[in-house]
């Protein structure tokens, strides 16, 4: 997806000049989404334990910068690129998920 907001921009200068855009999918998805979609990929149900994001934040990952990242970063808002640009995401997140399982799978990272 990057490269295709880079390469929109390469070719219209004229609307891209001194901007700075962001680039990602048209749509967030909730963590159980993701869980699911992934339970999908790999034909399982992959059960979840929920807890509270004090739980998480304090105990389980206390890492500030991974923890701001998830909770403010998750779907950038991509209205400018669109509308100066005319991008538009070739995949859905979940898409985008099992296309980087599959990925992964055939260098034998996982």
């Amino acid at each position: 997806m990057p490269a295709q907001g880079f390469f929109l921009s390469v070719l219209q200068p004229e609307n891209s000049a001194d901007e700075i855009f962001n680039v990602g999918t048209e749509y967030a998805i909730t963590v159980k989404k993701f869980v699911e979609t992934d339970g999908e990929i790999y034909k399982t149900k992959i059960p979840i334990n929920w807890v509270s994001w004090n739980q998480y934040s304090e105990k389980l990952n206390p890492d500030l910068g991974v923890n701001t990242h998830f909770k403010w970063n998750m779907c950038p808002d991509i209205s400018k690129i669109s509308k100066k640009l005319g991008y538009k995401p070739k995949y859905t997140p979940e898409e985008t998920l099992e296309r980087a399982v599959k990925w992964m799978e055939e260098k034998n990272l996982i």
